[in-house]
């Protein structure tokens, strides 16, 4: 935000100076009255914006699109974790986590998914540990993606997890990273609106 502001007010002293050179004292002070309203129209914009991030990072985010070849909605629920997790080198400067409850026509899923890092594989059996409000934790059993992206995972018995989730405030995510050991990520799950 100080950035915006420090470029608008070289902006505006830059424009004065040119402007300066040739025009009178009051077409000076009509531009720079003009320059001023338009440095405060961008200011109340900034703020705005600053304010609808923080709503999003609060609430749930939903999203429905069509399906081109099969003519289906596609319904989406997205949920930020409130914190971030610092890993090792290439991965540094704060990772989140991101619970995803998706419909593509053939059925419910839930994707966790973190921006950075690579989560940890064992062949034989994946499972985050999971705890809903101030219930025992629990173990789900988690699969790859198709595509094999070390950064997603699908959560298996998603029926379970999301009548979890629409019942809980809570939710905390135990997730184990490549060479970097295991992280807790959490999430205010409460609201979420799913049929």
């Amino acid at each position: 935000m100080k950035n915006y502001l420090l470029i608008t007010g070289l902006l505006v002293t830059t424009t004065l100076t040119v402007m300066s050179c040739g025009q009178s004292k009051k077409d000076q002070l009509a531009e720079m009255q003009a320059e001023l309203e338009a440095e405060k129209k961008v200011n109340e914009f900034m703020d705005s914006l600053d304010k609808a991030a923080l709503i999003q990072e609060q609430d749930w985010q939903y999203e429905t699109t069509d399906d081109e070849m099969s003519g289906k909605k596609n319904r989406f629920a997205n949920k930020t974790s409130n914190n971030t997790v610092e890993l090792d080198f290439p991965y540094e400067g704060g990772t989140v986590g991101n619970i995803i409850v998706r419909n593509n026509g053939n059925g419910d899923e839930v994707v966790f998914t973190v921006n950075k890092g690579q989560i940890n594989s064992i062949y034989d059996y994946d499972s985050f540990e999971v705890r809903f409000d101030d219930n025992p934790s629990e173990q789900y059993s988690v699969s790859e993606s198709s595509d094999g992206s070390s950064d997603i995972r699908f959560i298996n018995n998603s029926k379970k997890f999301i009548k979890n989730l629409k019942a809980s405030k809570e939710c905390k995510i135990k997730v184990e990273f490549y060479d970097n050991g295991s992280f807790i990520f959490k999430f205010d799950t409460k609201g979420l609106k799913w049929e």
